[in-house]
C-alpha cells in the first residue's frame, strides 16, 4: 500500500473523527433537547428518565420535566461532574482542533504536497486521540462513577448515553490514524 493511499485513508478518518468530537462537544449544551439527544450518561427507572449532558443534566418523570445545572444543584454528584464536564469540554475542543489540523496535513500529504509533514501528522494526530482519551475518562470515568454511587439517584440504571459513544468512536478513529500514519511512514514515499 502507497503511503498516498494511507494518507488519504487517514484525511477521511481524521475527518470523522472530527465530525464525532463536535457531536460530543454539543453535549455542553444547555437546551434540554440537545442534551436529552446528546447525553454522555443516561438513568432510567420505570417512568424516569436523566439525561446528563457535559454541562447540565435532564429528568423527566411521567410527562413532567426539568433541567438542572451541575452549578446550583445540591445533589451529591454535581460537583465532580461540573469539574469533569468542563474539563471534558476543553479536551475535546482541543481533540477537534487537533483532528482539523491533522485533515489538514493527511490532505496535503495525500496530494504528495510536503512529505516532510508525515512526522509532525502523526505527531498531531497522537495529540488529537489523547485529549479525546483523556477527556473521555475524566467524564465518563469520574462524574459516571460520582452518579453511580450517589445517594440522590440509588434507583437509577446509567448507561453510556450517545454523546459519550461518539465520542469513544472518535478516539478510536483518531488512534487508527496515528498507526496509519505510523505506517506511512514505514512505506515511505512512492518512488
Amino acid at each position: 500500500m502507497s503511503q498516498q493511499i494511507l494518507n488519504g485513508v487517514s484525511t477521511v478518518l481524521s475527518v470523522c473523527a472530527l465530525t464525532f468530537f463536535l457531536v460530543g462537544c454539543v453535549g455542553f449544551s444547555a437546551s434540554f433537547g440537545t442534551i436529552e439527544d446528546v447525553a454522555w450518561i443516561k438513568g432510567e427507572e420505570g417512568p424516569t428518565d436523566v439525561y446528563f449532558g457535559l454541562q447540565k443534566f435532564y429528568f423527566t418523570s411521567s410527562g413532567n420535566g426539568a433541567t438542572l445545572n451541575y452549578n446550583n444543584c445540591a445533589f451529591d454528584f454535581c460537583d465532580a461532574c461540573k469539574h469533569d464536564g468542563r474539563a471534558a469540554f476543553g479536551l475535546l475542543i482541543l481533540a477537534t482542533i487537533s483532528a482539523a489540523v491533522c485533515s489538514g496535513l493527511g490532505g496535503a500529504l495525500a496530494a504528495g504536497v510536503g512529505e516532510s509533514l508525515q512526522i509532525a501528522n502523526a505527531g498531531v494526530s497522537f495529540l488529537s486521540a489523547s485529549f479525546a482519551i483523556i477527556g473521555f475518562g475524566v467524564f465518563m470515568g469520574d462524574c459516571y462513577k460520582q452518579i453511580d454511587d450517589s445517594d440522590n439517584v440509588p434507583f437509577l440504571s446509567l448507561e453510556w448515553g450517545r454523546g459519550s459513544i461518539v465520542v469513544c468512536t472518535g478516539l478510536i478513529l483518531m488512534f487508527l490514524v496515528v498507526v496509519l500514519q505510523i505506517a506511512a511512514m514505514i512505506v515511505g514515499p512512492s518512488a
